[in-house]
């Protein structure tokens, strides 16, 4: 498995995983001490990991979910354009956030 799925199954895990992936720890130093607001996405169509493990992902990250509909688990080749829509709504909302 992929550094990213070790980390998300260490992150949802109930109880959580003995060892946990040092991208885990990485995520969660960044999100208690960073005051990095994190985004995940997820293919709607994902036949692979299930769509709630996404959500409840971005539930303990305190991050916001945002699904790709019509895309599997490779939805950056999936759905192209809606990646590339999700993070052009980052980008605008992180630009606005920081001429506050």
């Amino acid at each position: 498995h992929s550094a990213l799925h070790c980390m998300t199954k260490c992150i949802v895990e109930t109880p959580p995983c003995p060892a946990p992936h040092p991208l885990h720890e990485a995520v969660v130093r960044l999100r208690d001490n960073g005051g990095v607001r994190m985004t995940v996405i997820h293919g709607a169509e994902d036949g692979m990991i299930p769509i709630e493990i996404g959500q409840r992902l971005a539930q303990k990250c305190g991050a916001r979910f945002v699904p790709i509909p019509d895309s599997g688990h490779m939805c950056p080749l999936d759905s192209e354009g809606g990646i590339k829509e999700v993070v052009r709504t980052l980008a605008k909302e992180v630009g606005r956030h920081r001429r506050l």
